[in-house]
């Protein structure tokens, strides 16, 4: 599972470079060097997101709905880091990124949703901002749609599978 969620990560990541909206600034080897510092530089935010607010949520709305409001929530979340000089965030297009959250939290929400793993979020978290640190992005936000096309359809296919095997386990 680990290495799908890498290979998840990694794609999320890429995608915007085929379309020009991120640019490779570092060796690839350079996201594994700093995988251990991105669990604590991002990563354990998991434990509030997936690990509470989303079961929360999931208890009064469908898995779309609470994916839709934690998108939001942790938007909000990051948005002052925009406005401190010398943040990571203060150097990119707000946009792109919440285009980008929405997309990733789709696969964050099948990422708990098949493991009930916090720490399997927490590693796609840290492998997502390592993997930023190399393929970094700019301020094309067109390109950001090609992740949230991912996401959604990552989803989509978790989803039909999950129905497909609750028909095939009643039926």
């Amino acid at each position: 599972m680990v290495y799908l969620i890498i290979v998840l990560a990694f794609i999320s990541s890429y995608l915007p470079t085929l379309f020009g909206g991120a640019t490779m600034q570092k060796p690839l080897y350079m996201a594994v060097l700093s995988f251990p510092m991105m669990i604590i530089g991002g990563g354990v935010e998991e434990i509030g997101w997936r690990g509470f607010l989303q079961p929360a949520l999931q208890k009064k709305f469908s898995i779309f709905i609470s994916t839709m409001i934690v998108s939001i929530i942790w938007a909000v979340w990051h948005l002052p880091l925009w406005f401190i000089p010398g943040t990571n965030q203060s150097q990119r297009n707000f946009i792109y990124f919440i285009i980008t959250l929405i997309a990733i939290s789709f696969i964050y929400s099948i990422i708990y949703n098949a493991t009930k793993s916090i720490f399997m979020c927490i590693v796609y978290h840290a492998f997502m901002n390592s993997f930023w640190s190399v393929f970094v992005p700019n301020d094309k936000i067109l390109p950001a749609f090609s992740t949230l096309i991912f996401g959604i359809c990552i989803f989509t296919v978790y989803k039909l599978v999950i129905k497909r095997k609750s028909v095939f386990l009643t039926g």
